[in-house]
């Protein structure tokens, strides 16, 4: 019984703090959900879901604070009633509980582009951390109740240990004092039995039991010579067998594992080249059928905007404009996927020529000059004339582009500058895109080439991209024997390098 009450209170001190854990958890929800209310202007499905999700937090946030408060149940089972000291960062919890309620559910029934939705979800963003805090307050508090309760009941266990440990001390000193001497002839033949025959019985008396001891004695003397010989030779030939059994045991185990391991490796050959192929065929059947829908898409969106199938007025032709951008952003977006694919499996067809790099930067700058006049950001080219390069064009081109396309991106639209140019330096062109933006962190410019990677991956990044890019440029750079690096500090812009052997391929 006294284990089982110590073990119910560890029970009821692991659930409570294990409601903390999810009261924890629902205001960090509440914060999710807040921000894809405000993010998810346009879709009212995302809206709805994230606003009946906030009342059920409300709700079960409620629930659980009440139950903490009164220490009583919750789910059905017994939190911990709490201290006064865990009393008073519950009353501070409530405190701001009711305010920061009262904030979540105007976020749920207010309009998003109103005042006092902006209000609520700027009060939200500022007391998230106040009300984590004091969570985690609370859950300290009970830790510490808990650690105390188990002092004491270690030191209660402790005491019971000690006063059954003096009554039983007691009664076997007490009886080892009238049985000890039969105990130990009995001990011995019990020993005898193992085949300890060297063990002989203490004579301890010069009564009855204590001749029956030396009687005992001697007619071990006895067995123990006779059997002495015959062990020894048993020894030999048990060490000889032994030694014969386990080498041909080792032998037989070795040619399983062998050939169990070559019928394994045999069969993951064979599932790798199934999946390689599967792979292959999947990747293009994929990338033809997303291509597919997206040509009649583009070729309707452009005879719209035109004016071929009739005039539109200036709202349609902007909504127009948004589906055709977006359907070339998807398409660009497939063509990225199948350029990693073909570079990871080595396949990417070169259309090898010589070339000169002014070529290369005067194509980029052209492309991007619509967009750097809008955003008032002057492009330059500083490339030293008559550079010639042996390489792919179009994918040469395609890195270039990819880097300004990224510069574009985090230059300022008031003083932004990018320059792209390219020199010789030992027997290779060295390509450079440099700008006056943000910068990288130091922190995040390991992982830059790395598929997927985004420096800025959270839910409020302004600009776009798939983290293909980068990753795409490296290996198509390293298809021609180059290399990619790049340089830069946090505020003072970035300089992306990559090289190509004048020469060309190997």
């Amino acid at each position: 019984m006294h284990f089982l009450y110590f073990e119910n209170l560890k029970h009821s001190d692991e659930y409570t703090l294990n409601v903390l854990g999810e009261q924890k958890l629902l205001i960090q929800q509440m914060e999710y959900y807040a921000i894809s209310i405000a993010e998810g202007a346009n879709d009212y499905r995302t809206i709805d879901e994230s606003r009946k999700n906030l009342e059920e937090n409300i709700q079960e946030y409620d629930s659980a604070l009440q139950a903490l408060t009164n220490g009583g149940t919750f789910g059905g089972r017994y939190l911990t009633p709490p201290t006064e000291d865990i009393r008073t960062y519950i009353t501070s919890n409530n405190q701001l509980w009711n305010e920061y309620k009262q904030r979540v559910k105007l976020i749920v029934n207010s309009e998003i582009h109103g005042q006092e939705f902006q209000d609520a979800l700027r009060y939200m963003d500022e007391n998230t951390h106040e009300l984590l805090t004091i969570n985690k307050q609370i859950a300290q508090g009970y830790t510490n109740l808990a650690d105390y309760k188990w002092q004491l009941a270690n030191e209660m266990t402790m005491l019971f240990i000690i006063l059954n440990a003096i009554v039983f001390g007691l009664a076997f000193v007490y009886t080892r004092r009238f049985l000890r001497p039969l105990k130990m002839l009995t001990s011995t033949i019990n020993s005898l039995t193992k085949g300890q025959h060297e063990v002989r019985a203490k004579v301890m008396t010069n009564d009855d039991i204590g001749i029956l001891a030396r009687s005992f004695n001697s007619m071990l003397d006895i067995i123990h010579a006779r059997t002495k010989e015959l062990e020894l030779k048993n020894k030999i030939s048990e060490k000889v067998n032994a030694h014969i059994n386990a080498l041909v045991k080792k032998e037989s185990e070795s040619n399983q594992r062998l050939q169990l391991l070559a019928v394994k490796l045999k069969e993951q050959a064979e599932k790798l080249r199934e999946v390689d192929v599967a792979k292959e065929e999947f990747t293009s059947m994929i990338t033809h059928e997303l291509k597919t829908p997206l040509v009649p898409i583009q070729g309707y969106c452009e005879l719209l905007l035109d004016g071929t199938l009739g005039e539109l007025t200036q709202e349609q032709k902007e909504k127009i404009q948004i589906v055709y951008e977006s359907s070339l952003s998807l398409l660009q977006l497939i063509q990225d996927v199948l350029d990693v694919h073909k570079l990871e499996l080595g396949k990417m067809n070169l259309s090898i020529r010589d070339v000169t790099a002014k070529e290369l930067i005067d194509r980029s700058i052209k492309r991007f000059k619509p967009v750097v006049e809008t955003k008032n950001i002057e492009l330059v080219d500083g490339t030293e004339p008559e550079i010639i390069v042996r390489c792919d064009p179009e994918r040469i081109l395609q890195v270039i582009n990819n880097l300004v396309s990224n510069a574009v991106k985090f230059v300022s639209d008031q003083n932004g500058r990018i320059k792209v140019s390219a020199r010789r330096e030992n027997g290779s062109v060295v390509f450079v895109v440099e700008d006056n933006g943000i910068g990288i962190p130091k922190e995040k410019q390991q992982n830059l080439f790395k598929k997927f990677y985004q420096v800025d991956a959270s839910l409020r990044r302004n600009t776009g991209g798939t983290g293909l890019g980068l990753a795409i440029c490296k290996g198509l750079v390293e298809a021609h024997n180059g290399k990619i690096w790049m340089d830069s500090d946090e505020g003072r812009g970035t300089k992306f390098y990559f090289s190509i052997p004048i020469g060309g391929m190997n």
